[in-house]
């Protein structure tokens, strides 16, 4: 009997993590665009200050609209393969593809490199939005209870910890590894695919028994019910998605901001550019050993106390930076613990979204989880818009030119840049969430409802 529960155990555990090999790989992509696309406009393409961050700003703002197109096209879609495996496995490689093609340098006039940077980026992000809403959507088929929605969810964001860690050691110093940036940069796009692609294909073959279920479920439910309407989709923008809508998109714009911001911070403020490598490192460890000890604080506290908690916790150790100078030590035990509050908001994006996916369905009726993952998925996109346009705006309005000295000023004002625009974010983010309404409790109750809907349904399928 006690071998047949370790066996178990470890059967759901392989099930957890085997999901969460899809973000192990997509996290290499992240990282890269994170860190290193505007030092890429700016210090490897060459372009002028203000024409990249018009560009880096507006380009994203076009790129959130195709994550709400790619949930409207998984909710629509319908094939014999999955309702959500295919997309992971077809995004992943469409992304990997345009991912190369926008970081070579066309060696043409402005205007060209602009064009072609913009198409394939484009093309990169709606593939990469595809994959990204399919994966999500997943949890919520395979989750039957808040607990397995947490597990799902913490044990992808523990494998991302992994993939952050194994960047910050072999990505950063990859891309300055060859005689030309260029080069470097090319050859970490590709691997950044490759990653991307295998860790999906393994995901999509962990969960393929529970979306061949869903798919079943779907079509059962199809037959007394209608698509996806405007009226129902109108449903899907209550309270608690409005709620994490503005509020994701506030704090989440922190993280685009530091990292953004942070190769010319540990270059021209810290003086240590490879400081970068430990940031990325640090910040990997404390995401992956965290997710445990963060777990257990929301499973006692619940993450109506946790969530504005962590927010005030890493407001003051963003602004604590200023104080830094030149101390390398200091600013790896803030960079810690603003990295712990960070999980409370965002590695338990995707346990929110699924739950007020799940509290859509029971409490308003309407069933379409892939349309709302896509609305919680654009509030990140409208999160990277907000971060980038602090990031490369604030870099042209203070005046930094590549390849030109950077007096002791300018670095300051660098650092002060960095600092309370993420506090601002942070802090606006955190109070917008204090009107978020789903309790633990009032998600018990829904859960008990799924589990019960979903035992009716697989045995009416026995019975035929």
């Amino acid at each position: 009997m006690e071998e047949k529960k370790v066996q178990g155990f470890f059967k759901e555990q392989g099930r957890f993590y085997g999901y969460g090999l899809g973000e192990f790989g997509f996290t290499f992509f992240l990282m890269f665009i994170a860190y290193h696309l505007l030092y890429f406009l700016t210090d490897v393409l060459k372009w002028p200050a203000a024409p990249a961050a018009l560009v880096y700003t507006i380009i994203q703002w076009f790129e959130s609209s195709t994550n709400i197109l790619m949930g409207i096209f998984v909710e629509k879609a319908h094939i014999k393969l999955g309702k959500y495996r295919p997309w992971m496995v077809i995004g992943a490689i469409g992304c990997a593809v345009f991912t190369v093609l926008f970081f070579v340098d066309w060696n043409s006039v402005l205007w060209l490199e602009i064009t072609f940077f913009c198409l394939f980026y484009l093309l990169s992000y709606t593939c990469y939005n595809l994959m990204w809403v399919s994966y999500r959507a997943m949890v919520g088929v395979a989750a039957l209870t808040a607990k397995e929605n947490v597990s799902y969810t913490a044990s992808s964001a523990q494998l991302g910890g992994v993939a952050s860690l194994l960047y910050a050691h072999i990505f950063t110093r990859l891309v300055n590894g060859y005689d030309t940036m260029q080069k470097g940069y090319i050859v970490c796009a590709a691997l950044c695919g490759l990653f991307m692609v295998g860790g999906n294909a393994i995901s999509a073959f962990v969960t393929r028994r529970y979306d061949n279920r869903a798919t079943q479920l779907k079509e059962a439910e199809q037959r007394a019910s209608k698509q996806l309407s405007f009226k129902k989709a109108i449903k899907c923008l209550n309270r608690p998605m409005v709620v994490f809508f503005i509020g994701n998109s506030l704090r989440g714009s922190n993280s685009v901001i530091l990292q953004s911001l942070l190769i010319y911070y540990c270059t021209y403020t810290l003086q240590k550019p490879g400081a970068l490598s430990m940031y990325v490192t640090l910040y990997s460890l404390t995401v992956m050993l965290g997710q445990t000890p963060a777990a257990w604080l929301q499973r006692k506290f619940g993450k109506t106390v946790m969530y504005p908690v962590s927010g005030i916790l890493s407001v003051l150790s963003i602004l604590a930076l200023n104080l830094v100078g030149t101390n390398v030590l200091l600013f790896y035990v803030l960079v810690v613990a603003n990295s712990f509050c960070c999980i409370f908001s965002g590695s338990m994006i995707p346990a929110y979204l699924n739950e007020i996916a799940d509290y859509t369905e029971f409490e308003k009726g309407v069933e379409a989880r892939s349309f709302i993952i896509s609305i919680g998925g654009t509030s990140n996109k409208i999160a990277s818009s907000i971060g980038g346009a602090f990031a490369s705006f604030g870099l042209a309005l203070i005046g930094y030119k590549a390849g030109a000295d950077i007096t002791p000023a300018l670095a300051s004002s660098i650092c002060r840049l960095m600092t309370f625009s993420s506090a601002i974010c942070v802090g606006l983010g955190t109070i917008a969430f204090l009107f978020y309404p789903l309790t633990d409790k009032k998600m018990e109750a829904i859960y008990a409802q799924k589990q019960a809907k979903l035992e009716a349904a697989e045995k009416e399928f026995e019975q035929e």
